[in-house]
């Protein structure tokens, strides 16, 4: 399962429209964004060391993010564990 959201092209699609969405919630920081982003996903907040994690991941060198790296952690956000599978 985790293989096929990963390769699925649907999962690709989804994964850029949400990021399209984020980028349209009115977040006014990479903060606020992954927030809005773990809340829509995962229905929580992220801890503090997957902001760091992930904040890392969309801040590259230049310390600014992309909409491509948004994008890219929504994708990891709909193929995590968390998201697939129901408790």
């Amino acid at each position: 399962q985790t293989l096929f959201a990963l390769n699925s092209e649907f999962i690709q699609d989804r994964a850029a429209a949400l990021a399209a969405l984020a980028g349209r919630s009115g977040a006014a920081d990479d903060a606020r964004l992954l927030r809005w982003l773990y809340q829509r996903v995962l229905s929580r907040e992220p801890d503090p060391a997957e902001q760091e994690l992930a904040l890392g991941y969309v801040r590259p060198a230049a310390g600014s993010s992309t909409p491509a790296a948004w994008r890219r952690l929504a994708h990891a956000l709909l193929a995590a564990n968390e998201f697939v599978f129901v408790d």
